[in-house]
């Protein structure tokens, strides 16, 4: 329960929704809010198909994406027999899907400065109230303290039109994050799944020159039910080469991420650097953060790339 603090004003807040779009960098530029239409990065994403079967030596599984809760059925496992060669110079690589906000990213301050901005005379939150909300979408979290759906709909628009002018000088790198790519991209394909739109997060990530490691990014834009559902991670795992789900990792710091990854049937991973509290028991593992997180799956990975090697 959240001990909100409200103004009882009959004054409204004089807010108007800024259309206008702002230069955000040299060679980046934010569309109209708040429609957000896609943008020319470096990265397409694929249409999909309803369904997609993955056959591995583990066994078959059809990740089945529709207008239902997207879900895996695991089919009976197929005797691939000699289809199989013993060392055949190739392996699957290891998929390694990271959260943003708290995983990679110290977004804090301009996730509070704009969420009590979009509040207006209404709401003042503090900055714990607003940390223990991420995570969430951002109506959601609106919601949460109090606004009617709504009405929670137009303060995400003021949200984002405040958060627009602010997000890249009020957004830092947690530490050895370039050092975490830089390992992770040796022995895994890289994607983020997030709650925060696709359309600012590849800003950011070009902004700090990472975006480059990564094959796929899924923003809130891109799905119909967002974390804790599994569609976010299945819809990138769509556009990621065939990798058995032992080999699949989401890394993030909030309950909603290690959910997703539960529900998706995949590895979750904790990282303490962010704005969940207490969740060893809920991961797979858990690490103070994303390089002894990426480490620690390295090592894993080597380790089968080793049998993989000696196999008769």
């Amino acid at each position: 329960m959240f001990s909100w603090k409200k103004f009882h004003n009959t004054k409204q807040a004089d807010e108007s929704v800024d259309s206008r779009s702002e230069e955000m960098s040299a060679h980046i530029e934010l569309k109209e809010e708040p429609k957000y239409p896609s943008t020319q990065d470096t990265i397409e994403l694929k249409e999909l198909p309803e369904s997609k079967s993955i056959e591995c030596a583990q066994g078959v599984f059809e990740l089945k994406l529709d207008s239902s809760e997207p879900h895996i059925v695991r089919k009976p496992a197929l005797n691939l027999g000699n289809e199989i060669k013993a060392d055949s110079g190739e392996h699957e690589k290891y998929v390694l899907l990271f959260d943003l906000d708290g995983t990679l990213l110290d977004s804090i301050d301009g996730i509070y400065h704009s969420f009590t901005h979009a509040c207006g005379v209404e709401f003042s939150p503090t900055l714990d109230e607003v940390r223990s909300l991420i995570g969430l979408p951002l109506a959601e979290m609106f919601v949460k303290i109090g606004f009617d759906s709504k009405e929670a709909q137009n303060r995400a628009i003021l949200y984002k039109n405040h958060y627009r002018k602010i997000y890249l000088q009020e957004t830092k790198l947690l530490p050895n994050v370039i050092e975490s790519l830089i390992m992770a991209s040796g022995f895994a394909h890289l994607g983020v799944v997030t709650t925060k739109t696709a359309l600012y997060s590849k800003h950011i990530l070009q902004h700090f020159d990472i975006l480059r490691f990564f094959k796929v990014v899924i923003g809130s834009e891109d799905v119909q039910h967002p974390k804790p559902s599994a569609e976010p991670i299945l819809k990138a795992l769509y556009s990621l080469p065939i990798t058995p789900k032992e080999q699949v990792f989401m890394i993030g710091d909030t309950i909603y991420d290690l959910e997703a990854a539960q529900n998706a049937q995949i590895n979750g991973v904790w990282v303490r650097s962010g704005y969940g509290v207490g969740l060893e028991s809920r991961a797979t593992a858990s690490y103070d953060g994303v390089y002894e997180a990426v480490s620690a799956i390295r090592v894993q990975a080597k380790q089968y790339e080793e049998g993989w090697h000696t196999t008769e």
